[in-house]
């Protein structure tokens, strides 16, 4: 490589050990995808704070790793790729980074998901204070799913009888919100899991390269990690056909944002799958998982894809 490359991560807190690395085991995941860019040639960059972007790939200062800890740089930084995994920050047209912001935005606004993915999704109606009356009548099941717009990780979501919900218990600092009919998955994928679950599907350049199912915790309907479910990884092989195909029905939609790294969430019901959200900042593994190694290897190569 004759010209040394530089891949730069941006997150929003400006805080060197701000979000993601206040877990641990985030830490050490970027820690170790940090040793696979060194083996490579490549330079391996932390940024943090919309603030600290100055234009034409460029940021101010940031951190980058030394052994197992980070070192401050005090120069400016010019990214040859970025890897977006915050919301804040904002580009010029040009700049090369993964993910796209409009297909972040896509992906982060359940409501922009709904509206361009309404065939392959359960019925879904904003609501607020005035209104929810009026919405909750066009939900068919006796069950609704109330969750914010813009949330992530499960927070804020509400599973309630429809005949018992009320707009005034919701956390308001999860507004606005959406409300959802009820998918009820307790019967399984046929093959692979056999009660309530999501499958969820990560996406490298359109195509699938790792999969894992996820359980709610007894007594629960929220399957996400951070509210106690389980995660069972699922070899790409045994995806099934429909879901392959499933994904290109999606992903087509999204082939003018190249490269491009992101998951599809779906639930299998009623003889179909339905889509049940997207996500274009999916963590990084914890190191002892099975596919540690392989999912640094498909973000490092599809990072430096953007270059060629």
């Amino acid at each position: 490589m004759s010209k040394s490359v530089n891949i730069v991560v941006y997150f929003d807190s400006p805080n060197a050990m701000g979000y993601p690395f206040d877990e641990r085991n985030y830490f050490l995941s970027y820690q170790g995808f940090g040793e696979l860019c060194k083996k490579r040639g490549v330079n391996f960059y932390i940024v943090r704070g919309k603030k600290s972007y100055l234009g034409k790939m460029k940021f101010y200062g940031g951190w980058k790793f030394a052994g197992k800890k980070l070192a401050a740089v005090r120069e400016s930084i010019k990214a040859d790729v970025i890897y977006v995994k915050g919301a804040d920050l904002r580009t010029e047209e040009g700049a090369v980074r993964v993910n796209h912001q409009e297909l972040m935005e896509i992906c982060a606004d359940k409501l922009k998901t709904y509206k361009l993915f309404k065939k392959y999704m359960i019925k879904t109606y904003p609501i607020n204070k005035n209104n929810w009356r009026k919405a909750l009548k066009k939900i068919k099941t006796k069950k609704v799913v109330v969750k914010p717009e813009m949330g992530m990780e499960g927070r804020g979501i509400v599973v309630a009888g429809k005949n018992k919900f009320n707009f005034s218990r919701l956390d308001r600092a999860y507004a606005p919100f959406l409300a959802q009919e009820f998918i009820d998955c307790s019967a399984g994928i046929p093959g692979i899991v056999k009660s309530r679950h999501d499958l969820r599907l990560y996406i490298f350049n359109g195509k699938v390269r790792l999969a894992e199912y996820r359980q709610p915790k007894r007594g629960s309907c929220l399957a996400n990690i951070a509210q106690g479910g389980s995660l069972t990884v699922l070899p790409v092989l045994k995806v099934p056909k429909w879901a392959i195909k499933f994904v290109g029905t999606i992903d087509k939609h999204f082939k003018k944002f190249s490269p491009r790294i992101y998951t599809i969430d779906l639930m299998y019901a009623y003889g179909r799958p339905y889509l049940v959200e997207l996500n274009s900042r999916p963590g990084l593994p914890f190191k002892g998982w099975s596919y540690y190694d392989e999912f640094h290897r498909h973000i490092f190569e599809t990072l430096m894809s953007a270059l060629r």
